[in-house]
């Protein structure tokens, strides 16, 4: 649900992998090579294709599952 958020709101979808070189690197280092956002795009199209009408986000989540409100920094990892 966040990485279909992210995508509508054009956030940029990253690799794990630019957490690492922006580690590696000392400080945030460009994107670029390291987008996912055709393959969310994809994934996305496809879970919508497979549900149909029966789509809906809320009943996808568990009331249990220990979910906050996002808190947007501008990206879209799940580490806040």
């Amino acid at each position: 649900q966040r990485v279909r958020k992210a995508y509508k709101k054009k956030i940029p979808i990253v690799d794990v992998a630019w957490l690492e070189a922006c580690r590696e690197a000392g400080g945030s280092v460009d994107t670029s090579s390291f987008r996912l956002d055709e393959l969310a795009k994809d994934a996305i199209a496809k879970r919508e294709r497979s549900l149909g009408d029966e789509a809906d986000p809320v009943a996808e989540v568990h009331p249990d599952a220990g979910w906050t409100e996002s808190v947007s920094y501008g990206c879209s990892c799940v580490c806040h």
